[in-house]
């Protein structure tokens, strides 16, 4: 198959796609840090969906406005929360753009506001350990035309940690989440923290385009 895989400049999915025998490229404004720049389309990505035919669309669109870990900056009342009202805009219209252009349409984000926002369909949420990498991190997947992820047989669990905050209140986080976050629970590294895991990169690839070669 033709595969975009949208929004990402890592290549995690499309690396795991190309291996499987499928004629993937990954797209993004940046360009790539996955070493492929071959297999790269750096520009707008509905530009890239209107002007050529996939057979299927991976999409992971920005999720720091979206996501539930930016609350406390653009939930309703906060003062960027205009900021989530243009990053929802965004993932409805790509989505809109994506089923009308293609079958087998995925969107990835963490858990966010996605389905509070937009017209979607309901998310179906996986997490890194079901598929090999030893961390918490739950994840939606929004799917057109594609079954949702099957968890695999892996021998794995996340190392969780207890952390107090600056402002004294605890939590618990993974290990892995706590390598990105400063002690008010910021992201120190949004750009590493939003690169999808190794295992899920397979996952999608495996289950969602399978093995040609």
């Amino acid at each position: 198959m033709r595969i975009l895989v949208a929004c990402e400049e890592s290549q995690a999915v499309t690396i795991e796609l190309r291996k499987l025998g499928h004629e993937a490229y990954s797209n993004d404004l940046k360009e790539c840090t996955g070493n492929h720049p071959d297999w790269h389309i750096a520009g707008d990505c509905f530009d890239v969906i209107r002007d050529q035919k996939w057979d299927m669309i991976i999409a992971h669109p920005p999720c720091t406005h979206i996501s539930v870990t930016g609350n406390r900056h653009y939930a309703k009342g906060k003062e960027k929360h205009h900021l989530r009202l243009e990053a929802a805009d965004f993932i409805q219209k790509l989505w809109d753009l994506c089923v009308s252009a293609c079958d087998k349409v995925a969107f990835e984000n963490p858990i966010g506001q996605i389905n509070t926002f937009c017209n979607m369909p309901k998310a179906s949420y996986i997490q890194p350990y079901w598929f090999g990498d030893a961390a918490r991190k739950k994840t939606g997947t929004w799917l057109h035309g594609l079954k949702p992820l099957k968890r695999e047989v892996f021998d794995v669990e996340p190392e969780i940690v207890e952390y107090t905050r600056a402002n004294g209140k605890k939590t618990t986080f993974s290990k892995d989440y706590m390598e990105g976050v400063d002690r008010s629970g910021k992201m120190k590294a949004s750009t590493k923290r939003s690169k999808t895991y190794p295992g899920i990169a397979k996952a999608m690839a495996e289950q969602w385009a399978g093995d040609i070669t």
